[in-house]
């Protein structure tokens, strides 16, 4: 089980890198559904662990400096993103 998350953590991050490459050096939202896929909350309001897995690689990406954020929008995305140097590389 390890393994399938760390192979979705690696996607969602490849996912992540490449969007912020594309738009850089622009600041640019980036929206969970384009890297995770569209989700429908269950009928709690609450995400699927894949969705929500690619959220928290967002806001972990910003916490280990590889891209910087001005806020997340709810548990669906972070805007302002731009990859740092270090993410650039």
């Amino acid at each position: 089980m390890a393994d399938i998350n760390i192979e979705n953590f690696y996607r969602h991050i490849a996912k992540i890198l490449s969007i912020l490459y594309e738009s850089f050096p622009s600041k640019t939202p980036v929206f969970v559904d384009d890297v995770a896929g569209i989700d429908t909350p269950d009928e709690y309001g609450l995400h699927n662990p894949n969705y929500t897995a690619g959220f928290f690689a967002l806001v972990w990406l910003g916490d280990e400096e590889f891209l910087r954020y001005v806020d997340t929008i709810r548990q669906d995305g972070i805007d302002q993103a731009r990859l740092t140097h270090n993410g650039f590389l």
